[in-house]
C-alpha cells in the first residue's frame, strides 16, 4: 500500500500578508501541514495539484519549496490557471514541463497532466498530451494501477459557472482513460470543494483547497464557510483506493 497525499489550490503570495477573500493562504497552508503533522498521519508521496502560486511570483514558489520541504517525501506537482510555469518548473522538482509526468512507486502509476491554458481561466488538455498518455498507458509494463492527477474538475460537478471553466475536452481525456482498466481514478483541484463521481469505472475525486472554499451547486460563484482541507489515499497493492478529506478547523 502506499500513501497519498494531496494538497491543491494553496494560492500562495511572496507577500507574507497576501490573502484571498479573508484568508491568509500561507498561515492556511502552515496550518494545514500542521494539522497533518499533529494527526501523526503517514505519507509516502504528495501531489500538489495546481493553483500553488496566486501572484505569479518566483518567490512563491520558494515559499512552498521551504513548507513542504521537511515532509521529506517525493513531490510531484502540476500548473494551475494561476501558476506561472516557468518559475514553478524553476523552483519545483517533478513538474510536468512537457505536459505530462508520470512516475511509479511500488504497484502503482501516478500521471500528472497539464490542464492549464495560458492566459485562460478554463482548462483544456492539448492534443499531444492525450496521445503520449495514451502511448504511456497502451505501453505500461510496469505497475497494476494507474492514479490520474489533473488541475481542472474533467467533469461537471453541478455549479453552472465552475462548468463552465472546467476541462473543455473532459470527454476527450476519459475516452483515452477508459480503454485501460488499470486507470482507477482522477483526482483534482480548481473546484475548492469535496466531489466524489464515478465515470464507468473510474473515480473522480475533486478536493478542497488549503484556504477557501467555494459554495457547491451554485450558479454563480459564492464562498463557502467550510474550513482549509486536503485528501489522503490509501492506494492498496490490490488496487482498492480509500480515501478521505480532512478538513482543518480554524
Amino acid at each position: 500500500m502506499i500513501n497519498v497525499l494531496q494538497i491543491t489550490d494553496t494560492h500562495l503570495f511572496s507577500d507574507p500578508a497576501g490573502e484571498l477573500y479573508g484568508v491568509n493562504t500561507r498561515q492556511s497552508l502552515m496550518s494545514v501541514l500542521q494539522h497533518k503533522n499533529i494527526s501523526g498521519i503517514n505519507s509516502d508521496i504528495l501531489l500538489l495539484t495546481g493553483d500553488l502560486s496566486h501572484d505569479e511570483t518566483e518567490e512563491s514558489y520558494e515559499v512552498l519549496k521551504s513548507l513542504i520541504e521537511p515532509l521529506g517525501i517525493p513531490t510531484y506537482s502540476l500548473p494551475g490557471n494561476h501558476d506561472a510555469r516557468v518559475f514553478m518548473e524553476k523552483r519545483l522538482e517533478n513538474t510536468t514541463n512537457d505536459g505530462i509526468i508520470h512516475a511509479v512507486h511500488n504497484q502503482w502509476m501516478f500521471i500528472l497532466l497539464d490542464s492549464s491554458v495560458p492566459g485562460a481561466v478554463e482548462g483544456q488538455i492539448r492534443e499531444s498530451v492525450l496521445q503520449k498518455l495514451d502511448a504511456l498507458l497502451e505501453k505500461n509494463d510496469s505497475a497494476k494501477h494507474v492514479l490520474v492527477a489533473v488541475h481542472h474538475n474533467p467533469i461537471k460537478v453541478g455549479s453552472a459557472w465552475m462548468d463552465r471553466i472546467g476541462v473543455q475536452n473532459g470527454g476527450a481525456l476519459f475516452e483515452v482513460l477508459n480503454k485501460y482498466p488499470s486507470v482507477k481514478a482522477v483526482i483534482c483541484g480548481h473546484i475548492h470543494q469535496e466531489l466524489e463521481a464515478r465515470v464507468n469505472n473510474i473515480m473522480v475525486y475533486g478536493t478542497p483547497s488549503s484556504c477557501f472554499q467555494f459554495m457547491p451547486q451554485t450558479p454563480e460563484a459564492e464562498i463557502d464557510d467550510k474550513p482549509p482541507g486536503y485528501r489522503l489515499l490509501a492506494l492498496h497493492d490490490s488496487g482498492k483506493i480509500e480515501t478521505q478529506v480532512h478538513w482543518v478547523e480554524k
